[in-house]
């Protein structure tokens, strides 16, 4: 490496005096320049920066590919919340008017002493309940979660 220093700096001489270069010389100068004419320390740091410009040519058009790829499958799962909760309260308030229009007049009026039927959902645990209050005052809850309409109904003359 030292001796290579050593050339490549009688090359800068000659080129400032204006002196001409060998075959061999002018090859030196054109791969190693003045980059080399310091130490092995900038021949390293030369290097790095060469493999990190190898590096950024290779990783920038993955990175420009995978990146907006990832951003869609955000947004895809973000949307997919938002409509699966949007689902969810339509769900939600679609049982509570069945329960409040339908199932509470039908139980008064089938005779079996009850005064109201009211749908309820906790948020939290997103448990769903159909309270029912009989005419004596007695009050009965019952576990409608993930019924549909039908099994609703089922759930609440048991």
């Amino acid at each position: 490496m030292q001796e290579l220093n050593q050339t490549l700096n009688t090359i800068k001489s000659k080129q400032k005096l204006g002196l001409p270069l060998t075959d061999r010389e002018r090859a030196l100068w054109t791969l190693y320049g003045d980059n080399n004419t310091n130490d092995a320390a900038t021949a390293a740091d030369a290097a790095a920066t060469a493999r990190a410009e190898l590096c950024a040519t290779i990783i920038a058009p993955i990175i420009a590919v995978v990146v907006p790829i990832i951003d869609a499958i955000a947004l895809r799962v973000k949307q997919t919340s938002v409509e699966q909760t949007r689902a969810e309260l339509n769900d939600y308030a679609r049982k509570g008017d069945f329960v409040a229009k339908y199932l509470s007049p039908m139980l008064a009026a089938a005779d079996m002493n009850v005064e109201t039927a009211t749908y309820r959902c906790h948020v939290d645990t997103h448990e769903e309940y159909v309270d029912i209050v009989y005419k004596g005052g007695h009050k009965r809850r019952v576990c409608v979660t993930a019924d549909s309409l039908q099994a609703l109904i089922l759930d609440v003359m048991r």
